[in-house]
């Protein structure tokens, strides 16, 4: 199994957890617990399969036990933005948490209600992982996270027996082009080429 995050010594992209029986235990004994937050290891390991999907895009796992994961660290954002707006507003906080609080519901209604995960799930994963990198402020913050989490469109599990092929996959996919191989793909073509300096 791959373990270790970016990129390895021989440049190959890797994830941090991929797929492991003890995680989808975990997912699934936080989904049967009343928790609502994510505390100590096991939360630091649920995030850690939050961060591979930001990464690769792919779920191996219940769509239901990840949600609740993602629900919590989303709602623990909002509450970082809430509060550092309130903050910022010396008590002028209820003007925006009211309709933030409405977006939320919007969001977790939204994302309960699907069977499968949103095609936007690693958009919506990078933005729950690391919001202060792309937002300022809660409005925008809750509006991107709306947007991306009421989507109408699915995406497809993967196997768990398949994850590991699948990274590989993406690996190849967007490794960066080598200028040997653009000369290699331009010479099949017929006359000169606009890489051809002759």
């Amino acid at each position: 199994m791959v373990e270790n995050s970016e990129r390895s010594e021989d440049g190959r992209y890797s994830v941090e957890v991929g797929y492991q029986e003890k995680v989808r235990d975990g997912l699934n004994a936080y989904l049967a617990s009343a928790e609502t937050t994510l505390a100590g290891d096991d939360g630091a390991l649920l995030r850690k399969v939050v961060e591979d999907v930001a990464k690769t895009g792919l779920l191996c796992y219940e769509w239901s036990a990840f949600r609740k994961v993602l629900l919590a660290i989303l709602r623990q954002d909002l509450d970082e933005f809430l509060q550092r707006s309130e903050a910022d507003e010396s008590g002028g906080n209820e003007n925006v948490a009211g309709p933030m609080n409405e977006a939320w519901t919007r969001i977790k209604s939204a994302l309960e209600v699907i069977a499968k995960p949103p095609f936007t799930l690693q958009r919506l994963c990078e933005i729950a992982l690391a919001p202060n990198a792309y937002y300022t402020n809660v409005k925008k913050f809750m509006y991107a996270v709306e947007k991306v989490a009421t989507v109408t469109y699915n995406c497809i599990l993967t196997l768990p027996e398949d994850y590991e092929g699948r990274v590989e996959e993406l690996h190849t996919q967007f490794q960066p082009f080598l200028p040997s191989q653009q000369t290699a793909d331009n010479t099949e073509t017929d006359g000169p080429t606009a890489m051809d300096t002759s």
